[in-house]
């Protein structure tokens, strides 16, 4: 679920409240919890200290030197002119000065609850890499994928809303854009599309629920499809990178719409609904992960960040 309300709180109980530009910091936004590992806590330590020293050199930067964080800035914002729409490059790189400006030492993170964070501590992100997004909604916004593109990644995104896909493929075009709804079953449904198409979903059960009277602008007829054929029509790789599913109320079953032996992702993504952190197997989609060789190393609100253990045995957070 992307959205959420106001609740005054402690610092750990209270939700995120999401800027306007959808994003959040985990350095300086409340709502940010999950299961913190010694190793995670030594990285974020590490990249305080860094943050601290370098912001008393020079405001803004990432580095101790002035000179070559400059030459990294104007990099970044070549970088950015190539990969993007010209509008959204020049929208980009100025929000992205004015943050590192006004917010030294906050840590940019696209994703909402910063996960792309923590996923981050179990990825190779110096190569190049490969990433499947379903339910990828928008190209940058609420993106668990799009910090990766940025950083040279591909990947298959799918959404069932054809406008959004339409949207992503224009802004995003290293990437295999499919507008599919998937299901474990193959079989006609309606998609309720939500005003902000943040929480659209197939389920008529989860919008009812979750989705505020008189939100749904419209429903569109769409025959669902599995996940390893579209993996297979497009080409993915047995094993990848990064799985990130977030189809609001039906993601238990676009995970069993494939097989985890024939696709392996070092790395899944997933909203994870009625968690008991005392208790945590209880919860079908953790159960079922965890029974099928992946480790639950962290929650961040709703999403549930999952490693597996052949390729990350020796790490500290999975032991």
């Amino acid at each position: 679920m992307r959205a959420q309300r106001s609740n005054p709180g402690s610092r750990l109980e209270r939700p995120l409240e999401m800027p306007n530009r959808r994003r959040c910091s985990p350095r300086t936004q409340p709502g940010l919890w999950h299961r913190t590992f010694a190793i995670d806590a030594r990285n974020r330590s590490a990249q305080g200290r860094r943050a601290r020293s370098a912001t008393s050199a020079f405001p803004g930067s990432i580095g101790s030197k002035p000179v070559l964080n400059l030459a990294h800035k104007i990099r970044r914002a070549r970088y950015l002119w190539q990969e993007l729409p010209a509008s959204v490059a020049i929208r980009e790189i100025l929000w992205e000065f004015a943050h590192k400006m006004l917010r030294p030492g906050a840590v940019v993170s696209y994703s909402q609850f910063a996960e792309t964070h923590i996923a981050k501590g179990f990825l190779d992100i110096n190569k190049i890499g490969y990433y499947v997004d379903v339910g990828c909604n928008h190209p940058m916004w609420n993106s668990n994928t799009y910090e990766f593109y940025l950083r040279g990644w591909r990947g298959l995104a799918i959404d069932a809303n054809p406008a959004c896909t339409r949207t992503f493929a224009k802004w995003r075009t290293r990437d295999t854009v499919v507008s599919a709804a998937i299901s474990n079953d193959v079989r006609t449904a309606h998609l309720n599309i939500e005003a902000s198409t943040l929480m659209s979903s197939i389920s008529d059960a989860f919008t009812s629920d979750m989705v505020p009277s008189g939100r749904v602008v419209s429903r569109l007829e769409i025959q669902t499809q599995r996940l390893d054929e579209i993996m297979r029509a497009n080409g993915v790789p047995a094993t990848f990178d990064l799985l990130s599913i977030d189809v609001e109320g039906v993601d238990e079953d676009a995970l069993k719409s494939f097989s985890l032996e024939e696709y392996r992702p070092a790395v899944i993504l997933i909203e994870v609904h009625g968690i008991d952190l005392l208790r945590p197997a209880e919860q079908p989609v953790v159960g079922y992960l965890t029974s099928n060789g992946y480790e639950f190393v962290s929650l961040c609100r709703f999403t549930g960040v999952f490693v597996d253990r052949r390729n990350f045995a020796d790490h500290p957070a999975s032991a």
